[in-house]
């Protein structure tokens, strides 16, 4: 049900208007991928490796639990492995990837 403001044509004409004059954005974010631009995506690597550091404490702290060892390799799987995996064919030639081979490599 359209509201008095969209029936008017206000919220049409602020869209438009959005449309003709865009704000700048300095990291832009596609596919869950953030952008920069001189595409060395460190922008995009920083917020990733502090999401796998705190992945890898869980599983640290999993595995002082005593948790099963297939229960850890799923862990592994489910947690680093998918979030270091999607789109790396876009950013794996960056510069910036030592930021995240830490990380990596603590799950290991």
């Amino acid at each position: 049900m359209l509201t008095k403001t969209e029936s008017s044509g206000a919220g049409a004409n602020s869209f438009l208007q959005e449309l003709r004059n865009p704000a700048f954005c300095t990291g832009p974010k596609y596919l869950g991928v953030t952008l920069d631009r001189s595409l060395t995506y460190r922008r995009h690597l920083e917020p990733l490796r502090k999401e796998l550091t705190s992945r890898v404490v869980l599983l640290r702290r999993l595995s002082g639990w005593g948790a099963v060892a297939t229960t850890l390799q799923i862990a592994t799987l489910a947690l680093v492995h998918s979030a270091t995996e999607y789109c790396v064919l876009v950013w794996c030639r960056s510069a910036h990837t030592r930021l995240i081979d830490p990380a990596i490599n603590g799950a290991l």
